[in-house]
């Protein structure tokens, strides 16, 4: 297996410190996190989920579904709030739309909203529910901690940040949490790429997080994403996903973080690079 931590050869805009860490080796962060999220529900009729169209999280679980012997895949409903679409996210879609043993159903957020509280509470045995853009529960273990420990024992340096997306939260819980029993003094740079509301909601969860700073990503046409994804290929040799990763480098160009902070890119989603055309 390829190695998870990998420097950067040349950095990025002025940043020569600068690593990545390669979720997307193994499919992502999401499938990790899912992985451990079935492990604790075995016995699944129908997975809710709720994102947006053409999400990583409908995508892993179409794929981890699909990869199942018949007999033990699930039944997938996901509800998806009405979103402004670009070519990645409607070719991603298309890969799930028309599965037989996936009901999609797109409406405005709050309507979705509605539909989610009645499957959580309402559903019965019949339905699980993950969370808002596939959080899960923690309750039973961190899914994250053997990275984070992984590429925490590979660095060095006075000032190490690791910068990573975030959407629903777990991953800076994770890390977070292993912060707190460590007394690691790494400090954690998200970009909050779950949308306009992800922002006031981390912001008010992580309002006492000294450990962790939160940054907003740019907005700029489809096209400006393939540029900059193919910038960065041509410097690293790998792809940033035009949804989530590319929106590190936002934090890199508007030089957010000290230029000499050994920094950590984790790449957590990748690139299915047969719809990137």
């Amino acid at each position: 297996m390829a190695e998870l931590l990998q420097k950067i050869n040349g950095g990025w805009n002025g940043y020569s410190n600068l690593f990545a860490y390669r979720l997307d080796i193994g499919g992502g962060s999401k499938v990790v996190r899912f992985q451990h999220f079935l492990k604790q529900h075995p016995n699944i009729e129908t997975l809710v989920a709720f994102s947006y169209p053409g999400a990583q999280t409908f995508h892993v679980l179409n794929s981890l579904n699909s990869g199942q012997e018949k007999n033990r895949q699930m039944k997938l409903l996901f509800l998806e709030q009405e979103a402004k679409a670009n070519p990645f996210t409607e070719a991603r879609r298309d890969l799930y739309l028309k599965k037989e043993n996936i009901k999609v159903i797109n409406a405005p957020f709050w309507q979705q909203m509605l539909r989610f509280f009645f499957y959580k509470y309402f559903g019965g045995k019949k339905y699980t529910t993950l969370g808002i853009g596939g959080h899960i529960e923690l309750n039973g273990g961190n899914p994250y901690a053997e990275f984070y420990n992984d590429a925490c024992s590979k660095l060095e340096g006075k000032k190490i940040i690791h910068l990573f997306c975030i959407a629903s939260g777990n991953m800076g819980d994770c890390f977070l949490e292993v912060i707190e029993q460590k007394n690691n003094k790494h400090h954690l740079a998200g970009v909050t790429t779950g949308g306009n509301k992800t922002f006031p909601y981390l912001s008010y969860k992580y309002r006492n997080e000294k450990n962790l700073s939160l940054y907003r990503p740019l907005d700029y046409p489809y096209e400006t994403y393939k540029e900059k994804a193919k910038a960065f290929y041509q410097q690293s040799g790998f792809w940033l996903d035009p949804t989530h990763t590319i929106h590190l480098l936002d934090v890199l160009d508007q030089n957010l973080p000290p230029q000499d902070a050994t920094i950590v890119m984790w790449i957590t989603c990748p690139l299915v690079e047969q719809l990137f055309e």
